[in-house]
């Protein structure tokens, strides 16, 4: 906000500079710099008029830059305007980044450089890895995030070529849940409707059921809706020092992306009651005690650990790997006798796809004896 003591401009002047009035030089230079993306173009003290000149830009510009400009209260923000030395200045305030960035990311306002690449998706082979990309709020996942998310994993599920995929986050962290900050500010593209397995869930994917395994590779923390997305995939692979826990239970945000039904079916309803009430984290060796973790991996090992699992995956026969997980998967939602006839229905699909005769015929000529998996014979 401009104070009361700017002058208008007049007729045939135009802004030589746009200024942020700030609380703090150094958390605005993290903020931009760190967080942002931006290049420091200048800070320079001024010891004898205790003063600090600091001006950021986008990285790439050749002539949009910020003025960082410090005041301690509204009288001396109101008289920064009569320091501009002739020029015409454009002052803003803030004295919360995080607020205000997503206030203006509630009305449609994309700012690319912390936007753009929030989901990276590269290929290793037939593996698929999809990271969540937001390392400077330990990758809580916001509205437009969740639909990259959703995007990235419908599109894994499409391709021929991919077998497996890893889930997993950068910077050292899985996912700490939804970004909370983004729906106090009212983020418009968070998804909270009802929908089936195909529907897109407030974190992303976490509804959908894919033809083809998931394995996550967590570190740091896996916590709220993170823990929800590390429940969704097929095996976890975990780090020692990694963290589950509900700790959105403390904001009095409910678990909207089936934590409450994959966590009890996965650990048991006693195991399972007890996180959901209490929102205690959980250590990377207690999760392998209670079955939560598949894998444990020392820091920093889990996205290699879990790309070597996908490939072992991947060298099955990957018609019947998929008709017996989806089974599995599918035999939840039936009594006993519709589970069978479930499993029977995926069988004969397999057998008639030809792959269990071409599997029978390279057992009787030795292939696939003694430890040795997939159709090159090679061992894990």
């Amino acid at each position: 906000m401009a104070g009361t003591n700017h002058r208008p401009i007049g007729a045939g002047q135009t802004i030589g500079q746009v200024a942020l009035v700030v609380r703090d030089y150094d958390e605005a230079i993290h903020f931009y710099v760190d967080v942002l993306g931006f290049t420091l173009i200048e800070d320079t003290v001024i010891p004898a008029q205790g003063k600090r000149w600091v001006v950021v830009a986008p990285q790439g510009s050749t002539g949009s830059r910020l003025l960082l400009a410090r005041a301690v209260d509204d009288e001396q923000a109101s008289r920064i305007g009569n320091q501009a030395g002739g020029r015409v200045f454009l002052f803003l305030h803030t004295d919360d980044f995080w607020r205000d960035y997503h206030a203006y990311r509630a009305m449609g306002v994309e700012t690319h450089m912390i936007d753009a690449d929030t989901v990276l998706v590269e290929r290793d082979g037939p593996i698929t890895i999809v990271s969540i990309n937001r390392p400077h709020c330990r990758n809580a996942v916001d509205g437009l995030t969740a639909r990259k998310l959703f995007d990235a994993c419908r599109a894994f599920d499409a391709d021929n070529d991919a077998s497996v995929a890893v889930f997993t986050g950068t910077g050292g962290y899985f996912c700490a849940g939804a970004d909370l900050k983004a729906v106090a500010a009212g983020d418009p593209n968070k998804k909270r409707e009802i929908g089936g397995h195909d529907s897109i869930a407030p974190m992303g994917p976490s509804r959908l059921r894919l033809s083809k395994p998931v394995i996550a590779a967590i570190e740091g923390f896996a916590v709220a809706g993170g823990m929800e997305l590390a429940l969704w995939a097929d095996m976890r692979v975990v780090a020692e020092d990694a963290t589950f826990g509900i700790f959105c239970r403390r904001f009095g945000v409910p678990l909207f992306d089936l934590g409450t039904i994959r966590l009890p079916r996965l650990i048991g309803h006693s195991q399972a009651i007890d996180l959901i009430l209490t929102g205690r984290p959980v250590s990377g060796p207690e999760a392998l005690r209670m079955g939560l973790a598949n894998r444990l991996v020392p820091k920093g090992e889990t996205r290699a650990h879990a790309i070597a699992l996908a490939k072992d995956i991947a060298r099955f026969p990957q018609t019947c790997l998929r008709a017996d997980r989806l089974s599995a998967l599918r035999q939840w939602d039936l009594d006993e006798e519709e589970a069978i006839a479930n499993e029977m229905r995926g069988g004969l699909e397999v057998i008639a796809s030809g792959e269990t005769l071409s599997g029978a015929t390279r057992f009787a000529s030795g292939v696939g004896r003694h430890g040795a998996f997939g159709a090159d014979g090679s061992k894990r």
